[in-house]
């Protein structure tokens, strides 16, 4: 019995070894696409007609999207560990407080 390889993993394989150059096998998004002689698809982006201004725009968004939610983690472990020494109870309001401040504190010269 022999074990089953896609042609996609054959091809992504031979990328890694230098044997197909990785922009004839991937799209300009990163995707992988195939070869000639493999699998050919395209990636979400390409198949909708999403243009490189557009795509930046979409990719800067998730940029942004992903450093406000490690900003707010690191909030909420503030407040944790804010609540846990001063026995406060965790609220929203407690959160706003704190934002306030460190954000008057980052703007007031010392």
């Amino acid at each position: 019995m022999t074990e089953y390889t896609s042609d996609a993993d054959e091809q992504q394989d031979a990328v890694r070894l230098g044997l197909l150059s990785y922009e004839g096998t991937h799209c300009k998004h990163g995707t992988f696409t195939g070869h000639w002689a493999g699998p050919d698809y395209l990636c979400f982006y390409c198949e909708m007609g999403v243009t490189d201004a557009e795509y930046a725009e979409i990719v800067g968004e998730e940029g942004r999207r992903a450093a406000r939610r490690r900003r707010h983690s690191i909030y909420m472990l503030v407040i944790a560990r804010l609540s846990q020494r001063y026995e406060l109870e965790p609220s929203e309001a407690l959160l706003q407080r704190i934002v306030r401040h460190a954000i008057h504190s980052m703007r007031s010269t010392h």
